[in-house]
């Protein structure tokens, strides 16, 4: 934020404080009062306990959802508002997490080496098996897409678990700067994009997950089209 100068007789106080400035410092000081209640928290733990205790904010818009695990869950939003009288009582009582149990599916990712639909109103969808994972509570899913798509700014990217839950890891937007075309970002003109999600809070890892790719533009300034060449899960939780 800036100083606005006399703000009702306030020098100090500003009316520009907003977006991630000010949410960082925000839960950054909300955490250290976490801490300061349970210091033996991991950084594992403290995210959990800011999901479970957050208040679900602007219940009115439309993106809410309750994944498999019965977490709220909002593109915007995330698991809602932070609140940090609930957050700190929770630590008080709160059982840390056993060690961390990490999955990837498959190890050198899984192969698709399929055209995308330019455009058409279709999509190309594939699934990998995850079984004996040992994971029954799902922290953290990171997905690696691969493709030689010549305007990556066309595709919308949707990760969908075993029990049905979305995150939307893509969506169409304006790819003004130079990598944001293929042709520059790697040999042949394949790229890839890691994703994180932490939609899949709480839920079993084992199933069959799903990732559909659609090409949602084309036009004659934009002719963007190409493959989706391959993609990896990797999961993480206890």
């Amino acid at each position: 934020g800036r100083r606005t100068g006399d703000l009702q007789g306030q020098p100090d106080y500003t009316r520009c404080m907003a977006g991630t400035s000010a949410a960082a410092p925000l839960v950054a000081g909300a955490t250290a009062l976490v801490l300061q209640a349970r210091p033996e928290l991991s950084w594992r733990d403290l995210r959990l306990v800011l999901a479970e205790s957050a208040r679900q904010n602007d219940p009115d818009d439309g993106d809410w959802r309750s994944n498999a695990a019965g977490y709220q869950i909002n593109h915007k939003y995330g698991f809602g508002l932070v609140d940090v009288q609930a957050a700190v009582d929770l630590a008080k009582t709160w059982t840390p997490v056993p060690a961390m149990q990490t999955h990837a599916a498959p190890d050198a990712g899984q192969p698709v080496n399929a055209d995308i639909p330019d455009a058409d109103g279709s999509s190309l969808e594939r699934e990998i098996a995850v079984s004996g994972s040992g994971i029954g509570f799902i922290e953290w899913v990171d997905i690696e897409f691969t493709s030689d798509h010549s305007y990556m700014g066309d595709l919308t990217i949707i990760l969908i678990s075993p029990t049905g839950t979305e995150s939307r890891l893509a969506e169409r937007h304006l790819c003004r700067a130079a990598d944001c075309t293929s042709a520059i970002t790697g040999e042949g003109g394949v790229w890839s994009w890691r994703f994180g999600s932490a939609r899949h809070l709480g839920e079993a890892a084992d199933g069959t997950w799903r990732l559909r790719v659609t090409d949602t533009a084309t036009t004659a300034a934009n002719p963007g089209r190409g493959k989706w060449v391959s993609w990896r899960l990797v999961i993480r939780g206890h």
